[in-house]
């Protein structure tokens, strides 16, 4: 976190996203995230939580 800080940095590419543990960790922090996750799987975990929290849904962009 501190070298988002220390960077200004308002954007995150998550490469291999999974189920999105850091893709949410950042997008609380109102950064905006790309993720990138080709496993079908891990893709719906992802799309669950996202539709759990509402309040992200904004702030994260998938890629299959």
């Amino acid at each position: 976190m501190s070298l988002i800080k220390k960077n200004s940095t308002t954007k995150f590419s998550d490469i291999g996203a999974k189920c999105g543990v850091y893709s949410f960790q950042f997008a609380m922090q109102n950064l905006e995230i790309l993720a990138f996750e080709p496993n079908s799987d891990a893709l719906l975990k992802m799309n669950n939580t996202i539709n759990q929290n509402k309040n992200l849904k904004n702030k994260i962009k998938i890629f299959p």
